[in-house]
């Protein structure tokens, strides 16, 4: 795909993917992904109501009356550290089905994010070549960014390898070949568990299976494009993989 300028929507183009860069000092760490991933959505939906109202909010921004076979298909809020030491410095919001122009508007208008009452604004710029980013690159090995936590309860015959491979299947992506736990990855210049990850959404309106996480690299026979997020509240930033190796 060759790179397009995202601040002119041309109604024929269906884009996926809209980059944000965090511009403000107020940093935070990789730990935070879901706690940001969770105002990102707050913020898209928020300027969505003012700008359409409540009631003509896409389901690819909202998520809510998905159509059938698509439960996927609606944004994933991803916060992003693309440099690499341990801080977010992007977002991606992702949408499978495409970015029609009504939601590229809303996505246009997007300047700020709360991440909570009372907290400094982050302030946020629109990128104009998305598709750069290293989370969109394909390839055969993927590692965790974020922990992943299991989206089923285990048993005996359906273990986290077990899950991970019918999340693939699911989503129309191969299987991977290879599934190996981590104890850590390395962010900063220092260790991270993930334990040290938020791990529980704010409003909890489903049940959660796993509570702990862990981190995985993925093998797949061929490359896969990114993003690739899996598991529980990978719409929000937990279950995000990132390329370790650039095909």
């Amino acid at each position: 795909m060759e790179d397009q300028a995202l601040a002119v929507i041309d109604p024929s183009v269906s884009t996926h993917t809209i980059s944000y860069r965090i511009t403000s000092e107020h940093a935070f760490t990789i730990g935070a992904s879901l706690s940001l991933g969770e105002a990102l959505r707050r913020a898209v939906m928020g300027r969505a109501r003012s700008m359409l109202g409540a009631r003509n909010i896409p389901w690819t921004l909202s998520g809510h009356d998905v159509p059938p076979r698509n439960r996927h298909d609606h944004a994933f809020y991803l916060p992003e550290d693309r440099d690499r030491d341990g801080r977010l410095d992007h977002f991606l919001v992702h949408v499978g089905a495409g970015v029609d122009e009504v939601a590229a508007a809303v996505l246009d208008a997007l300047d700020y994010i709360l991440s909570a009452p009372r907290q400094p604004r982050i302030v946020v710029e629109r990128e104009t070549a998305a598709n750069a980013a290293p989370l969109l690159q394909a390839a055969r090995v993927w590692r965790s960014a974020t922990p992943y936590l299991h989206p089923w309860h285990l048993k005996k015959k359906f273990t986290v390898a077990d899950q991970l491979r019918r999340e693939c299947r699911i989503r129309g992506l191969p299987e991977p070949v290879n599934i190996l736990p981590l104890d850590s990855i390395q962010r900063g210049g220092k260790s991270w568990r993930p334990h040290q990850f938020q791990r529980r959404r704010e409003k909890q309106t489903t049940r959660q299976p796993d509570r702990r996480g862990q981190f995985i690299e993925l093998h797949f026979e061929q490359p896969v494009a990114g993003p690739l997020a899996l598991g529980y509240a990978c719409h929000y930033g937990l279950g995000l993989f990132e390329p370790a190796r650039i095909d």
